[in-house]
C-alpha cells in the first residue's frame, strides 16, 4: 500500500493525469444511457435517417459535402455530415455507433479542458474541477445524448485544440510557426463542424490578457486569419439559416432583443447552478407573460454591474466571464432564429470558462484556507455526484422520442411544440389512437403556435390511415390554408382524393405541386398517373408515366405501373417491355413487389398464349413468397400439353 509520503513524490501532472482518467470512466457510466438510445424525431430524421447525403461514399459525394450550396437543415457543416456519412457506410442505421461516437468526443474533450486548465492556470486542484465540471454537468446531455447534436462535441474537439496549441504558440519562444499553424488549421476544422466556431478569436484575445500581452498592433495582426474566417463563416452561417428558414429570422423592436439577450445570459447563469428541470425546447413566453423575462434581464444588468465594479481587477473573474460572455453572444437571441429562446447545447463552450473559474475558486480556498479544505472538497464531491446522477438520468429521458417529448412536455404542458413532436413520434409508430390525443392537444394552441400546420397535416394522415378521407381531406385544407407551400400535404390531398374517386380534384392537387413548386417531380408524375389511369384516360397516365421515368431512371414503381396501363388496354407486348425493364430495377429487399411483378408478367403472357413464359413467371412468382393459386399453375400446364398435342 503506497504511503501519503510516497503519494506526494508523484509529479503534479501525473496525479493530474490519472485523475482525469478517473473523471473519464465516472462521465462513460454518465452518458452510458446514450449509447442503447434511438434517433428521436427532433433533426435526428432530417441529419441522419432520411439524409440522402450520408448514403453514397465517394469521392464525388464527399467533395459535395464541401460545396458551399449544401446545406443541411439551415447549416453549412460538412466535417459533421462526412463523420455521419462514415457511421451509414459501417454501420446503416444503427444508432448505437452514431451515439458512441458523440460520447467518445465528449470524453476526449474532458481531456482537453483539464489541458487547457492545466495551461492556463498549472494548478492541480483547477484542473480537477474544471475537467469533473465539464464532464458531468447536466448541460451537457443534450450535446451528448442527441445524435444531431455531433456539430457540438465536434467543433469543440477543434476549438479546444485551436486554444491550446495557440497557447503554446504565445508562451513559447520554439515551434512557433508550427503551433501557430496547428491553431488556425484547428480553427478551420472547427469552423467545417459548426458556424458557433467563430466566437474563437475574441476567445483567443482573453487568453492573450490572461497571459498579460500587451494589445498591440502585432498582436491583433496574428488574429487577422481568422478574423476573416470567422466573418466568412458568420455570412455563410446567416445566408444558410435565411435560406432554409422558412420566415422564422423573427425582426422585433431593439429594447425587446436587448431584453431576451439578457434573459438568456441570467437564464444560462441560473442553469450553470441549478441545472434541473431540463427540456430539449424552451419556448418564448406568450404575449403578457413578460414579466419573468424582465426581471431576469434586470438580475443579470445588475449582476453585469457588480462584476464590473467590484471584480474588475479579478483576473479569475475577469477571464471566466469574459470567456463566458464572447462565446456565447452569438446564441443569445440577438438574430432570433426559431421558436427556442434557449437552448442547453449552446453552453457547450461557453460554460469552459466559467468551469475554470470555479476551478481556480476553490483551488485558492483548498490551497490557502487549510480549514476549509475538507468541507470544500467533500462539497465538491457531493455536488459532483448530484450532476453526475442528473445527468444520467436526464440522458436516459433522450431514449427515444416518447420519453423526450414527455419530459418537454411536464418541463412545460402547455408546449404546443412537445405535443405536436410527441403526436408524430406515435404516428411514426402507428399508434392513431395516441397520434390524435396529442395533435389535437396543439390545436389548443392554433392562436399562439406558428407551425399548428404541423398539427393539423398529422391529424390529416391520422384520418387518412384510419379510412376516414372526409376528415382527411378537411385537415388537408387546414393544413394548405395556413402553409400553401407545403407539398407533402398537397400530395396526401392528391392521394386522398384518390381514395375517394374524386380524381379530378386529385389530379388537380398533383398538377398544382408540378407547375408552382416541384417542376419535373418523379413521384407526383407517378402519383398523377395512377389518377388519370383511374379516370380511364390511359394515354394521359402513360406519358406522365414516361415523364416520371425520364425525370428518374430506373424508377421501378412507374415502369410497373405503366405496364399496369397498358395491360388493361390489351397491350400486352408493351406491358410486358415495361414490367420486364421495372422488373430489373426493383432492389432485392422488396421482395414481395418482385413476386406481384412476375405474376404480372405471367398473366401478360398468358393473354398473349404464351403459357411457358407464363408458367415461368407464376413459378418465379411463387419462388418469392407471391401467392400464387394452383388452379391457376394447372391450367397453365393443361394449356401447355394442349399446345403440344396440336
Amino acid at each position: 500500500m503506497m504511503k501519503r509520503s510516497d503519494t506526494n513524490k508523484i509529479p503534479v501532472t501525473r496525479k493530474l493525469t490519472l485523475w482525469v482518467g478517473f473523471i473519464v470512466f465516472i462521465a462513460f457510466i454518465v452518458f452510458s444511457p446514450a449509447l442503447s438510445n434511438d434517433f428521436v424525431n427532433w433533426d435526428d430524421y432530417n441529419y441522419i435517417r432520411d439524409n440522402s447525403l450520408i448514403k453514397s461514399f465517394s469521392l464525388s459525394a464527399i467533395l459535395n459535402l464541401f460545396n458551399i450550396k449544401t446545406i443541411v437543415m439551415g447549416n453549412y457543416h460538412p466535417l459533421t455530415v462526412l463523420s455521419y456519412m462514415c457511421e451509414y457506410r459501417l454501420a446503416g442505421l444503427n444508432p448505437f455507433l452514431y451515439h458512441f461516437d458523440n460520447v467518445f468526443l465528449h470524453l476526449l474533450n474532458i481531456v482537453l479542458c483539464a489541458w487547457l486548465t492545466w495551461l492556463l492556470t498549472k494548478k492541480y486542484y483547477a484542473g480537477i474541477i474544471a475537467a469533473a465540471l465539464f464532464a458531468v454537468h447536466p448541460m451537457r446531455v443534450e450535446s451528448v445524448a442527441w445524435a444531431s447534436e455531433r456539430k457540438d462535441v465536434l467543433y469543440t474537439c477543434f476549438f479546444l485544440f485551436s486554444l491550446i496549441f495557440y497557447i503554446y504558440y504565445s508562451t513559447n519562444s520554439i515551434h512557433k510557426t508550427r503551433n501557430y499553424c496547428l491553431a488556425l488549421l484547428f480553427f478551420i476544422l472547427s469552423l467545417l463542424s459548426k458556424a458557433q466556431a467563430v466566437v474563437l478569436p475574441l476567445i483567443l484575445l482573453t487568453v492573450d490578457y490572461w497571459f498579460g500581452r500587451k494589445l498591440t498592433y502585432k498582436l491583433l495582426a496574428e488574429k487577422i486569419p481568422m478574423l476573416l474566417l470567422s466573418f466568412l463563416t458568420g455570412i455563410m452561417a446567416f445566408v444558410a439559416q435565411a435560406s432554409q428558414s422558412s420566415g422564422r429570422i423573427h425582426t422585433r423592436a431593439v429594447p425587446e432583443h436587448l431584453m431576451y439577450s439578457f434573459y438568456n445570459l441570467a437564464a444560462y447563469l441560473f442553469k450553470l447552478i441549478y441545472p434541473y428541470n431540463l427540456s430539449c425546447f424552451y419556448k418564448y413566453p406568450l404575449p403578457g407573460h413578460f414579466s419573468g423575462i424582465i426581471i431576469s434581464s434586470v438580475l443579470f444588468l445588475v449582476l453585469l454591474i457588480c462584476v464590473v465594479i467590484f471584480f474588475r481587477k479579478n483576473k479569475t473573474i475577469v477571464f471566466g466571464s469574459l470567456f463566458f460572455l464572447l462565446s456565447v453572444f452569438i446564441v443569445i437571441q440577438i438574430f432570433p432564429v426559431g421558436n427556442a429562446i434557449i437552448a442547453d447545447r449552446y453552453t457547450y463552450v461557453p460554460f469552459t470558462g466559467l468551469f475554470i473559474m470555479a476551478g481556480l475558486i476553490i483551488d485558492k480556498i483548498i490551497s490557502e484556507r487549510k480549514r476549509f479544505r475538507n468541507l470544500t472538497i467533500s462539497l465538491i464531491i457531493l455536488q459532483i455526484v448530484i450532476f453526475s446522477w442528473s445527468s444520467y438520468a436526464q440522458t436516459a429521458r433522450w431514449h427515444n422520442g416518447e420519453t423526450l417529448w414527455q419530459q418537454a412536455i411536464r418541463h412545460d404542458p402547455d408546449n404546443a411544440l412537445a405535443y405536436n413532436n410527441l403526436g408524430n413520434y406515435y404516428l411514426d409508430n402507428n399508434e392513431n389512437k395516441k397520434a390524435r390525443t396529442e395533435l389535437e392537444q396543439v390545436v389548443k394552441y392554433e392562436n399562439d403556435y406558428q407551425d399548428v400546420y404541423n398539427a393539423y397535416y398529422g391529424l390529416a394522415r391520422v384520418y387518412k390511415r384510419e379510412g376516414n378521407p372526409g376528415k382527411a381531406i378537411y385537415y388537408f385544407n387546414k393544413t394548405l390554408t395556413l402553409a400553401p407551400w407545403f407539398t407533402k400535404a398537397r400530395t396526401g390531398r392528391g392521394l386522398t382524393y384518390i381514395e375517394a374517386k374524386d380524381y379530378d380534384a386529385a389530379i388537380l392537387d398533383f398538377s398544382v405541386i408540378l407547375t408552382k413548386f416541384l417542376p419535373g417531380d418523379a413521384e407526383t408524375y407517378n402519383n398523377r398517373a395512377f389518377a388519370y389511369f383511374l379516370k380511364q384516360i390511359p394515354d394521359s397516365a402513360v406519358n406522365d408515366y414516361k415523364r416520371a421515368i425520364s425525370a428518374k431512371p430506373g424508377y421501378d414503381e412507374a415502369y410497373i405501373n405503366m405496364g399496369k396501363v397498358y395491360m388493361s388496354i390489351m397491350k400486352y407486348d408493351d406491358a410486358i417491355n415495361a414490367l420486364e425493364t421495372g422488373l430489373k430495377y426493383i432492389p432485392d429487399e422488396k421482395l414481395s413487389f418482385k413476386g406481384n411483378t412476375c405474376m404480372l408478367l405471367s398473366y401478360s403472357f398468358y393473354y398473349k398464349m404464351n403459357y411457358q413464359s407464363a408458367l415461368d413467371y407464376a413459378e418465379k412468382a411463387g419462388s418469392m413468397q407471391f401467392l400464387v393459386k394452383q388452379e391457376y399453375i394447372n391450367d397453365l400446364k393443361a394449356r401447355l400439353v394442349n399446345q403440344g398435342s396440336q
